[in-house]
């Protein structure tokens, strides 16, 4: 019995100074297995990853922009992805087309 107090005590001491780390950092979450990952919701399943974002020039069907993120949606990454491809391709203006992903309100 005094082993599993023991190993309880050394558990709750690892979960202490990880609630610490995360009070101090001021983020929301911290993944053990990769610093800058994030939980994140695809098909109704929860997984730890990133957010990759991609612009592809319709014209020549090439990536003019790309960016990666541990935002959990994409809700909030249209608009950064507009205006640095607008940047990248010196136009004044342009057609954009997005998936579902983007819930536009």
């Amino acid at each position: 019995m005094a082993a599993k107090i023991v190993k309880l005590q050394a558990r709750q001491a690892r979960h202490a100074a990880l609630l610490k780390q995360l009070e101090d950092s001021g983020e929301t979450q911290i993944s053990r297995t990769d610093p800058d990952a994030r939980a994140l919701r695809k098909g109704g399943q929860q997984l730890v990853g990133y957010n990759v974002q991609n612009s592809v020039d319709s014209k020549h069907r090439l990536i003019a922009h790309y960016d990666v993120t541990n935002a959990g949606n994409d809700t909030q990454q249209l608009a950064p992805q507009a205006l640095a491809v607008k940047e990248v391709l010196g136009v004044e203006a342009m057609i954009v087309v997005v998936d579902a992903g983007y819930l536009l309100s």
